[in-house]
């Protein structure tokens, strides 16, 4: 089975990119919720998530770099998986410690983004949004393509208005 594809800087992926939220109980409805996402998502389980996702066509996966989504992802790709990686920071990672991003990038994303509401939400309220154009440019150095993750539409609209060097959006809801 496949799915349709687009072109994505040199990669072809699926128009469907799979997320992480269920998998790592980032649940975003209650405490429990997520406990028991993280509880069924044992590292054998991803395997046979992303496995599954690849045979049905979605070859790109979106996750919030940490410790043991690192590793899943490095187990996958042991055992031969070949799903598309775009990483996103966890809340105010890089915001926190920009090179952090020179860590994240070891990872072989095809895509790196900071987080909406950790970096790009924080840098709007703080009227930082050239701190935010910073970490996107160290973004750009590491050679992936650069997102913008947002919760708040405007920041992309000021995004496109300046015309800043970014590959794509991520947001949540606009």
């Amino acid at each position: 089975m496949s799915l349709p594809t687009v072109q994505f800087g040199q990669y072809q992926i699926s128009r469907l990119i799979m997320g992480d939220n269920p998998i790592y109980g980032y649940a975003h409805f209650n405490q429990l919720l997520s406990e028991h996402q993280k509880e069924a998502n044992t590292s054998d389980q991803v395997m046979a998530t992303l496995r599954r996702a690849e045979e049905v066509g979605v070859n790109a996966w979106q996750n919030t770099l940490t410790e043991r989504s690192a590793a899943d992802l490095q187990r996958y790709r042991d055992r031969g998986g070949t799903i598309h990686y775009f990483c996103l920071s966890r809340g105010g990672y890089w915001y926190d410690d920009p090179s952090l991003i020179d860590e994240a990038a070891k990872h072989g994303p095809i895509g790196m983004a900071p987080h909406g509401s950790g970096v790009a939400g924080r840098c709007f309220q703080e009227n930082r949004l050239d701190y935010l154009r910073d970490i996107l440019k160290r973004i750009r150095d590491t050679g992936v393509m650069v997102g913008l993750s947002v919760h708040n539409p405007r920041i992309i609209e000021i995004a496109e208005e300046e015309d800043w060097d970014i590959d794509y959006y991520m947001t949540a809801r606009i």
